[in-house]
C-alpha cells in the first residue's frame, strides 16, 4: 500500500472517508508531521483532515 491508500484507510476507519482532492490536501498536511501515516495519532489525523477540508489553501494546520 502507498501513503495515500494507507491514509484513506485510516481516515475511513475514523469515520472520515476521503478520496480525490480532499484526500490529496489531507496528505499534503499530514506529510508535515510524518512520512508514515500509520504513525499519526488518531486525534492529530482527524484534526489535519478537518483543517484540510475547511481551508483548501492551507500550507499548515491552523495550530502551527
Amino acid at each position: 500500500m502507498n501513503w495515500l491508500e494507507i491514509l484513506a484507510e485510516r481516515l475511513a476507519g475514523l469515520g472520515m472517508p476521503m478520496e480525490g482532492e480532499r484526500l490529496a490536501r489531507t496528505a499534503r498536511l499530514g506529510l508535515l508531521y510524518s512520512s508514515a501515516p500509520h504513525e499519526l495519532h488518531d486525534l492529530l489525523l482527524m484534526g489535519i483532515a478537518v483543517e484540510a477540508d475547511h481551508r483548501a489553501d492551507a500550507e499548515a494546520p491552523i495550530w502551527v
